[in-house]
């Protein structure tokens, strides 16, 4: 591995944080298990990455490794402390390289990214030499989103894993990718139900592990020869971007708004403020604030208002509705999400109960899909 800091001390004093694992003829697996942090960069998810890669490098007996993650997580990313840092020029993202820990492993790594992939946590996975994503984890290179030019090799290591023209859209737009959506792109990257991804990923390893260690170590250092060559200066530009982008003050209050301090930004554009909100939906889910299942679902309602207020604006464009009608339904749209905010705030501080929400929520669609169906009606 390049220069890796495998610091020991500190990682004894993060017991279970990353564990290590060993599965049948050479096969070693890597879980990441941060629960507190939620898989974000956090020093004991760093410092059990450097210890158990480092125990993989001392063992000439392991063959493959799984780099994992756990339940709903694969890695968050970089936490809000360490952005703020960079954005104050107190660090660089290159004064540790656990990020490409994957890539300079000897022995072929399977990336089994059964969580969510955030950021530098998706970065960190596509590293590796296979990997498998999961049809309802979310896969995002936001770094745009806080307002500066991505990192970690990203801009080299995303085109090549997505391909270009989707690589590029990931980095510039800085959007939410569910797994089963990249497989509708065409990725050449398997996606699976979640539930399938780290069997997968185990059955992928355990073919590899049929082949003689010192064959696997050749062949992976040829198919890595490319991108190694090119690194050095390709995080030399990635830095040298950074120093550019990175220290504007528009950045400070992006990282604020994006980790859900900043609640409105009436100045965005629309697609910005979806983008905003699924990010603070994100942020609440890694703090423990809401469930998945509750993310999930407010996640599903910002898409489907943002379809619904697309498909008013095309009619008003094609002369369908009237720009009067069309002001009426945007307002509806708005009131009812209004609604819907108020009542899971309620539902959060315990002053309405689950059963009571559900009722309200459902009132709330009933009346919507009726007036959906009216409007259909008299326009049709």
């Amino acid at each position: 591995m390049a220069n890796v800091d495998f610091r020991w001390s500190s990682a004894k004093n993060n017991p279970g944080v990353v564990q290590l694992m060993e599965l049948d003829n050479g096969v070693v697996q890597i879980t990441m298990k941060d629960e507190e942090y939620r898989n974000t960069f956090s020093p004991g998810l760093i410092d059990g990455l450097y210890k158990c890669f480092g125990a993989v490098a001392e063992n000439n007996n392991y063959k493959v490794v799984i780099l994992t993650g756990y339940g709903n997580y694969f890695c968050s990313g970089g936490t809000k402390e360490e952005l703020i840092k960079i954005h104050n020029r107190e660090i660089k993202f290159n004064d540790l390289d656990f990020y490409r820990i994957a890539l300079d492993c000897k022995i072929p790594v399977i990336a089994a990214m059964q969580g969510h992939g955030i950021g530098g946590g998706l970065v960190l996975g596509l590293y590796s030499d296979v990997v498998v994503l999961s049809e309802e984890s979310i896969y995002t290179t936001n770094f745009m989103r806080y307002g500066f030019t991505p990192g970690m090799g990203g801009t080299l290591i995303v085109p090549a894993k997505f391909g270009d023209i989707l690589g590029q859209e990931m980095m510039y737009t800085a959007q939410n990718y569910r797994g089963k959506d990249l497989a509708k792109r065409g990725i050449s990257i398997p996606v699976l139900p979640r539930k399938e991804v780290l069997g997968y990923a185990r059955k992928i390893a355990a073919q590899l592990a049929e082949k003689p260690r010192l064959s696997l170590v050749t062949l992976k250092g040829h198919l890595t020869s490319g991108i190694r060559k090119r690194m050095p200066e390709l995080i030399d530009r990635e830095v040298a971007m950074h120093d550019i982008t990175f220290h504007q003050p528009e950045v400070a209050a992006f990282i604020d708004a994006n980790f859900g301090e900043v609640s409105s930004h009436k100045s965005l554009p629309p697609v910005q403020k979806r983008f905003n909100e699924e990010e603070k939906i994100l942020a609440q889910l890694q703090a423990g604030e809401i469930s998945l299942e509750n993310a999930e679902s407010l996640l599903l309602d910002i898409n489907q208002t943002s379809s619904s207020e697309e498909k008013i604006l095309s009619q008003l464009q094609s002369g369908e509705i009237s720009l009067e009608n069309a002001e009426s339904l945007l307002l509806d749209i708005n009131q009812t999400s209004s609604s819907e905010e108020k009542i899971l705030s309620q539902l959060q501080s315990g002053e309405i109960s689950l059963e009571n929400a559900e009722s309200l929520l459902l009132d709330i669609n009933q009346t919507s899909s009726s007036e959906e169906k009216i409007l259909s009606q008299l326009q049709s």
